[in-house]
């Protein structure tokens, strides 16, 4: 099956779902085309093919659409929950899956590989488990994350070199605004991902965009793509998230964890330069860093609470204790 037919099944599905539009035939030929040709998935199709992938997905998924306007069949799910991908994968779907996790684990010497096998041993084992009644794992997924759908066109534009036209909105605006954009890395964070570039206004400035927050792109042919030149590995190797936040480079950062958080620490890195925990009294624990002071470690060492000191460099530390007698305030002002 193709990655186009795919596409369209997605777009049919969201179709199928929606209770506040009805379509017939002729308005999901349209919708579907539409959205083919702005999210770049494919070329349009025609109505008989579109009455093709209909019948594929009832004769695979059982689907059956009954009800009328007119003369013409109206296309919706009985139950506007159902999904397509919400059911269970048939079992030649499974034998597949674990074929390729067989196959994929004589590459283990390679890093990608090794996320890629863990991921999907981690996925086979759940829908196993999915129609079992003891329950035995939880996937922690972010299926609602908006940006996913930007993830794989927006790959090939940067391995294409492609220049895009990209409306973004930021939390704060009002309204999108447009801007030429150079594409060249995608970078995931916290279950977010993040489009890595530059902006023709500031071509020697590294922008970085939430895929959350890009509204909508499209290929353009002018002006001449601007290859940035980076190591994207080693320029965010010294840091936590994507925010480089000033010209710093990195600095020795050392935390002290209070009741017993340590061991914690030690068993989730906070990144990757971290040293071995060094324990100071029973119950306290240092670890060392050589990292980028930016947001994402100020929000790390905040999420520890009254559990952890910021105990060098003193910038850092008075930043830290500024933000938790602001919050202090607050709840102060609540009495």
């Amino acid at each position: 099956m193709s990655k186009n037919a795919y596409g369209r099944y997605t777009i049919l599905d969201s179709c199928f779902q929606n209770t506040n539009r009805t379509y017939t035939i002729d308005t999901l030929l349209q919708k579907v085309n539409e959205t083919l040709e702005a999210e770049e998935r494919g070329k349009s199709i025609s109505l008989r093919q579109l009455r093709m992938d209909i019948n594929f997905m009832c004769t695979n998924w059982g689907l059956e659409f009954n009800e009328k306007e007119g003369k013409k069949t109206v296309y919706r799910y009985e139950d506007p929950t159902f999904s397509i991908y919400k059911q269970d994968m048939a079992e030649h779907h499974k034998e597949a899956i674990q074929t390729a996790i067989e196959f994929l684990k004589n590459y283990t010497g390679n890093h990608e590989m090794h996320n890629l096998i863990d991921t999907l041993e981690t996925a086979n084992i759940s829908v196993a488990n999915r129609n079992e009644p003891r329950k035995i794992i939880e996937l922690d997924l972010n299926d609602y994350y908006t940006g996913n759908k930007h993830k794989a066109k927006l790959a090939d534009h940067i391995r294409q070199r492609d220049v895009l036209s990209i409306e973004y909105q930021s939390f704060k605006a009002k309204e999108a605004n447009k801007q030429i954009f150079h594409p060249q890395y995608l970078k995931c964070y916290n279950n977010r991902w993040f489009l890595i570039g530059c902006n023709s206004e500031y071509p020697d400035n590294i922008t970085v965009l939430p895929l959350d927050r890009i509204k909508a792109f499209k290929k353009i042919s002018k002006p001449k793509y601007i290859e940035m030149d980076e190591d994207w590995g080693e320029y965010f190797m010294d840091m936590i998230g994507v925010s480089a936040d000033g010209e710093n480079g990195p600095e020795e950062v050392v935390l002290r964890f209070y009741n017993n958080r340590g061991p914690y620490v030690a068993t989730k890195p906070l990144h990757h330069s971290q040293k071995k925990l060094t324990e100071v009294s029973p119950g306290v624990h240092e670890v060392r860093l050589k990292v980028i002071v930016n947001r994402e470690l100020k929000s790390q060492i905040l999420h520890f609470g009254m559990d952890i000191e910021v105990i060098s460099p003193k910038s850092l530390a008075d930043i830290v204790k500024a933000e938790l007698e602001e919050a202090a305030r607050r709840y102060m002002k609540k009495k």
